[in-house]
């Protein structure tokens, strides 16, 4: 995801955006009468699904999560606040993703680590010399607190309760 300075550029103008794409890199660019291309929209998280039915029962019953009416065959589509969505499609090969793809924001991660505890969800645990979780949650000083589980793919996902 793209954020930066500056949207548009008149013709004849150069117009200079520089920004962070969200995974740790800066860029930037010119160019000549020069618009964003893509404007703030509802984006999606997508993940993939050797079993969608299996899917479809962890996210509805375990995250909570509601089945969106505009899913389509071979995929699910699930409705996640705010505008937001989570796609899971269904393909052979199991995801071969080691990283946090998807990450839910909460106010109470602890209470929420509870909840889906109680539903099924297994949670991870950490001991690294930077990351260590205490009770399935890690505390990151300056950003927040953050715990994982993962989906019956393997996909990881986080719940996220910023400081």
């Amino acid at each position: 995801m793209r954020r930066g300075v500056g949207v548009s550029g008149r013709s004849g103008q150069v117009h200079t955006e520089r920004g962070f794409d969200g995974l740790g890199s800066v860029w930037g660019r010119e160019s000549e009468g020069w618009e964003l291309a893509v404007e703030p929209r509802r984006i999606s998280a997508v993940l993939c699904s050797g079993d969608l039915g299996q899917s479809q029962a962890f996210y509805e019953q375990v995250v909570g999560l509601t089945l969106s009416a505009e899913t389509i065959p071979n995929h699910l589509l699930f409705e996640c606040g705010d505008g937001t969505t989570l796609l899971v499609y269904g393909r052979p090969a199991p995801s071969k993703a080691d990283h946090t793809q998807v990450r839910f924001w909460t106010d109470d991660v602890e209470q929420d680590v509870r909840e889906l505890e109680s539903r099924g969800a297994v949670f991870e645990d950490y001991d690294f010399p930077a990351l260590k979780t205490v009770d399935h949650v890690a505390t990151t000083p300056g950003l927040g607190k953050s715990a994982w589980f993962k989906d019956p793919d393997g996909n990881t996902l986080a719940l996220f309760q910023p400081e």
